[in-house]
């Protein structure tokens, strides 16, 4: 399944977590993806190391996304200077369950870092999902 503006670039940092959230509730890897710098770093999980790379940084998403579940978000803030942010939200994945069928139960608050490239499109350099969480 993919959303219709997939390859559209994220022009305002405050549409960046909205536009994820949607892409992983779509199953849109390439979506996602595409939110990345290609030397991005991101914590996949709960106190899991980093990953580094948008091939290591897709294999995580896929893994993530076959979970299945819903994850819904609100912004807690986004700081601009130039073409650098720090942003954050909290956030709660509902209906996803393990390998083994468990039910996952997963909810934090985002700590990352995104750029502007030079086509004005917001990406992801850092991106750590439980970095302002009990769970990071």
């Amino acid at each position: 399944m993919t959303i219709t503006d997939h390859t559209a670039p994220v022009l305002d940092v405050h549409d960046l977590h909205h536009r994820w959230e949607a892409a992983f509730n779509a199953g849109d890897i390439d979506a996602m993806i595409s939110m990345y710098t290609d030397d991005a770093i991101i914590v996949p999980g709960p106190g899991a190391p980093e990953v580094r790379g948008t091939a290591a940084i897709r294999q995580a998403l896929v893994d993530f996304v076959a979970l299945g579940g819903t994850i819904t978000g609100t912004d807690r803030f986004w700081l601009v200077a130039d073409d650098l942010a720090l942003g954050s939200s909290a956030h709660q994945m509902s209906g996803g369950h393990a390998p083994d069928g468990t039910p996952i139960d997963l909810h934090g608050i985002t700590s990352e870092i995104a750029i502007r490239d030079d086509e004005g499109a917001w990406r992801f350099v850092i991106d750590h999902p439980f970095g302002g969480s009990d769970q990071g």
